[in-house]
């Protein structure tokens, strides 16, 4: 990997910066943020790091199947041989583009990437499958994804994300997180998609948590930090919940 140069855009080196402050991350972004490039980006620059062996997670094999080939093409400066339909490898360093399907661990997987994580349609097995993964071994997790309107078990995560009910760490990408979005993007994509399909996949905002579970949120927050004032645990609340505020 030697002398090897990736120049990632000042967006990516934000996103890929919040990778690296934490083991465990959770980033809810707007739709079409470049998430998977940056992903490719993150993985290629740890790969002249160091060795590495990653796992990509994808919603099905023939997805699978295309990020493969399109990490192939964009890294062939990496003297990378492509093994499978779905497994990259170089000298050093083997990328494995996996259906949700296909959900498998390995003691030696340094890199787990889900990629579009609350649209599996297997997402409760998986989930289940992060939280052990989270607690038992040292290997980097990265979930991605857009908002999935109405879709409660991935609420209910995202809520855990801001106590200590899991270690990842949020991060939102609303849609003017990414350069040259200003408002005339966002007049043409209401206009094409309508005002509905705009807030869910493009402002992070989802269902309208019920006044149970905001009460239960604040709940935990006031149980783990009892040091906290009320009117700091009450601005945490309005964070979490704004985003899936209709």
């Amino acid at each position: 990997m030697d002398g090897k140069e990736i120049t990632p855009t000042p967006f990516q080196k934000y996103l890929m910066k919040k990778y690296d402050l934490n083991r465990c991350n959770c980033i809810l972004a707007a739709r079409q943020s470049y998430l998977t490039s940056t992903n490719f980006m993150y993985i290629a620059n740890e790969m002249i790091k160091r060795p590495i062996n990653v796992q990509y997670y994808l919603h099905n094999t023939r997805t699978a199947k295309g990020f493969c080939t399109n990490f192939f093409k964009e890294f062939q400066h990496f003297d990378l041989e492509m093994k499978s339909q779905n497994v990259v490898e170089s000298t050093y360093s083997r990328i494995e583009f996996l259906s949700s399907r296909q959900f498998i661990t390995r003691d030696w997987t340094d890199i787990m990437i889900f990629d579009n994580f609350a649209h599996y349609k297997n997402f409760d097995q998986i989930l289940n499958g992060i939280s052990e993964l989270s607690s038992y071994t040292t290997s980097k997790i990265i979930v991605t994804t857009s908002m999935r309107r109405g879709f409660t078990p991935f609420l209910k995560f995202w809520f855990n994300c801001f106590t200590d009910k899991n270690p990842f760490q949020p991060f939102i990408l609303p849609w003017d997180s990414v350069k040259g979005r200003d408002l005339d993007f966002r007049n043409e994509m209401l206009m094409n998609v309508g005002t509905e399909y705009w807030k869910s996949e493009f402002e992070c905002k989802g269902t309208k948590p019920t006044e149970a579970s905001v009460s239960n949120f604040k709940r935990v927050l006031i149980e783990k930090y009892p040091h906290l004032k009320t009117e700091v645990i009450d601005s945490i609340c309005r964070d979490a919940t704004d985003y899936f505020t209709m």
